[in-house]
């Protein structure tokens, strides 16, 4: 369900069925799918870099160790 809100297509479904982030870099902190997803599934974590402030989803429900996404932050 949240895959088909994302406007980016951060989202795909895996081969479990579960959502799952494929494209990270496409995030433009719309922040529907963290509105919309049912049970709270996604949460948004902000950092920011030199320039700019930043949104990425880093949780879909699961264990962060596990279902981390958005990458380490800036570099």
């Amino acid at each position: 369900m949240c895959v088909a809100f994302c406007p980016e297509h951060v989202f795909a479904l895996g081969e479990d069925g579960r959502a799952e982030v494929v494209n990270p870099e496409a995030c433009t902190n719309c922040q529907i799918c963290e509105r919309l997803c049912p049970d709270f599934a996604i949460t948004l974590t902000p950092w920011e870099d030199k320039y700019e402030r930043f949104f990425q989803p880093t949780s879909l429900g699961q264990d962060k160790s596990e279902g981390s996404v958005g990458g380490e932050g800036p570099q």
